[in-house]
């Protein structure tokens, strides 16, 4: 949600226009243009401070409706800067710094309400991000210079946890559990660089495996147990590189083995 707006982000990138029109310099030398269309609308009024933008910033829509406004200093973004909705009220609110971008930037949706909160340092996403829906947080996110990397979690609609897991580097690294919305877990998988790696565990309502999976690579590799409701082993699969290999034994709710099955490839 960051980036692709109009505001310049420096004084050579200023739009050229039909009909630049200037003041008199006032008392802090601050001289006040504004460029119009062909009709004569203002489509962008600033101020110049020795041939650079230097103060308010501002862009129209040719209805004459505020799509635009930033701060700058000797040239460069320095404050806050917002993109407008047709009702002249901020969608997108960066902040700057000597043309940086540094702060928290927020985003919200036509009607005007929160949608995500971007921690800034240095130009890069630097924090712990925040997207909301009805003015609740719904996905927390840490990044560290542009990256994704730290814990993650992901709400339902009362707020309870439904995904918890880390980044390092930009990619998930570790266990990830995810949960029903009464807080019980439903599947822990482990990751090595956003790959699975090692076990894969789905529960039960009980809190006992329901289906245990080995992974290497993101692909299932060795092997794989399913359980009955009573937690008798159901099945038992071996796996190579994602393929089924040998044989699969199937069982009764009784634990005796009811079938075999030959994988051929």
């Amino acid at each position: 949600m960051v980036d692709g707006l109009g505001t310049k982000n420096s004084q050579d990138e200023q739009a050229e226009s039909s009909q630049p029109q200037q003041a008199p310099a006032d008392s802090s030398g601050h001289t006040q243009i504004q460029n119009t269309d062909e009709t004569g609308a203002v489509v962008e009024q600033f101020m110049l401070l020795d041939g650079v933008i230097d103060g308010k910033y501002e862009t129209f829509r040719p209805d004459g409706s505020l799509e635009t406004v930033s701060q700058f200093k000797m040239g460069l973004l320095d404050g806050w800067m917002h993109a407008c909705g047709p009702d002249g009220k901020p969608r997108q609110s960066f902040q700057y710094a000597n043309g940086v971008l540094e702060g928290v930037c927020l985003f919200r949706d036509e009607d005007g309400a929160l949608i995500q909160k971007v921690p800034y340092k240095a130009g890069e996403i630097d924090g712990e991000v925040l997207t909301y829906d009805n003015d609740s947080i719904i996905i927390r996110t840490a990044y560290r210079k542009g990256k994704k990397h730290g814990p993650y979690v992901h709400y339902g609609e009362q707020g309870h946890p439904m995904v918890r897991g880390t980044h390092v580097n930009g990619k998930r690294q570790g266990l990830e559990r995810a949960f029903e919305p009464d807080g019980r877990k439903i599947v822990d998988t482990h990751y090595v660089a956003d790959k699975r790696e090692g076990e894969m565990v789905m529960w039960k309502d009980d809190g006992k495996p329901r289906l245990r999976t080995q992974f290497k690579g993101d692909k299932k590799h060795g092997v794989e147990l399913e359980y009955h409701e009573n937690s008798e082993l159901k099945r038992k699969t071996f796996y190579e590189a994602g393929k089924p290999v040998g044989e699969s034994l199937l069982y009764d709710e009784q634990g005796r083995q009811v079938k075999r099955h030959q994988h051929h490839h």
